[in-house]
């Protein structure tokens, strides 16, 4: 569960906002955008797992665990809203899908894969960054998924456009 919580701002008068930090970051990169929302929102700042201050992962790290310490936090701050970029976006996306009190979530450039539901490469990929996580080697899953992405998507023919080097 999440362990460690920054509150921006408190007024019962403003709607909770809960800002999911993304993958490689904890909840102090958001400490600019968390006071620039604090007139209009009660912000909440969560470390996710296995950052910041919030412990490791542990051994059980899933997207079912970040379901989880989102609906933790949800429910014990009453927020109505969630906001996250690249995987926090992810997890903010498919967290609150079964928490009735959010009402809306922005996500901004979440990470989504595309292909199948029954695509083995996906699963083979989304299995390895787990098991890597799990064990406590994080920058190796990031590094393992932008490699993944890139290789695929440079075989599917989608690889971004390269700029000629300049002189």
């Amino acid at each position: 569960m999440t362990r460690s919580m920054a509150l921006v701002s408190r007024s019962r008068l403003r709607p909770g906002l809960v800002l999911l930090h993304g993958g490689v970051n904890a909840a102090q990169h958001m400490m600019k955008l968390g006071p620039a929302l604090a007139a209009d929102y009660t912000i909440y700042l969560p470390d996710r797992r296995g950052r910041g201050l919030s412990g490791p992962a542990g051994p059980e790290y899933s997207i079912e665990r970040e379901d989880e310490d989102l609906a933790a936090v949800v429910n014990h701050t009453g927020a109505e809203f969630v906001f996250g970029p690249a995987d926090g976006g992810l997890f903010a996306l498919h967290g609150a899908i079964g928490l009735d009190r959010v009402s809306k979530v922005a996500a901004y450039e979440p990470l989504l894969m595309l292909g199948r539901r029954d695509d083995d490469e996906i699963r083979r990929v989304f299995t390895t960054m787990q098991d890597l996580i799990r064990s406590g080697r994080g920058g190796k899953a990031i590094v393992f998924s932008s490699a993944e992405a890139a290789t695929r998507a440079a075989r599917d023919g989608r690889a971004p456009p390269r700029s000629p080097p300049r002189c």
